[in-house]
């Protein structure tokens, strides 16, 4: 049986027992255990955090327009 690649893109991903990051912990643990290998595609992140759920970091460059310079273009 070959390994299915999962892909996990999430603004922001923290160590936390609230919200949408908790629910991401939950689905990489549940994929991993289900013998997928899972990646994390965020802007901030806390790599041990998601290394401890099992899944593989990868870090992306933050979106550099943002408050009023981008209101204004």
């Amino acid at each position: 049986m070959a390994v299915k690649k999962i892909l996990i893109s999430i603004l922001q991903l923290h160590k936390s027992a609230a919200g949408a990051m908790r629910n991401t912990h939950e689905q990489i643990r549940y994929f991993k255990a289900q013998a997928h290998e899972v990646h994390v595609i965020c802007d901030l992140l806390d790599e041990e955090a998601v290394k401890d759920s099992g899944g593989i970091p990868h870090k992306t460059l933050k979106w550099p327009y943002t408050g009023n310079f981008r209101r204004k273009l």
